[in-house]
């Protein structure tokens, strides 16, 4: 197969040593892979990670075209955040570069949990929702949002204090004028 040919490519295949000695041309169509898309030399994935590891961080299989690699995922990944494998995607045709593998890392909410299961992430969730519920409140969008209203509050104020003054001002100066 030549290396990353794409749909609809026409590969021109040379007959061997034969009577007949004209050309074949041959129209390519990919079929799409059960694990990688492909965009051109590039691939990317969708790669699971326990809602622990993501937390923690560890390490995880990664699936590649040539067999398995280990991908290092950091403490508090979050789901969505992609890593980039360098040289691990499909060699382009005609002797380009070897193009990367994007591993979009999606992390899995447990299911079916045990009752000492439950409890662990119940206790755990009342410790976040203590010592977080600050921060949290600090830095939420909605926080920064009224932060933000406030402010532009206050000057929407001043500028109506500042032209109801200058109005005030205007209009005293005005009947000044046209009371002689």
């Amino acid at each position: 197969m030549i290396p990353a040919i794409g749909c609809g490519s026409v590969a021109k295949v040379r007959p061997a040593a034969t009577a007949d000695r004209r050309d074949l041309y041959v129209e390519v169509h990919v079929r799409e892979h059960a694990i990688f898309e492909r965009d051109g030399a590039h691939l990317s994935c969708e790669v699971p990670v326990s809602f622990v590891t993501a937390a923690l961080g560890g390490s995880i299989e990664v699936p590649t075209l040539k067999g398995q690699v280990m991908l290092k995922i950091p403490a508090e990944t979050q789901s969505g955040r992609v890593f980039r494998l360098k040289d691990k995607g499909v060699r382009q045709a005609r002797g380009g570069e070897q193009g990367d593998l994007f591993c979009r890392i999606v992390v899995e909410t447990p299911v079916k949990l045990s009752s000492e299961q439950r409890e662990l992430l119940q206790r755990l969730m009342n410790c976040c929702t203590r010592t977080d519920s600050a921060t949290r409140r600090a830095r939420s969008p909605s926080s920064r949002g009224q932060e933000f209203l406030q402010r532009c509050r206050g000057v929407i104020r001043t500028v109506i204090v500042g032209a109801s003054g200058r109005m005030a001002a205007a209009s005293s100066a005005c009947s000044r004028n046209s009371n002689p």
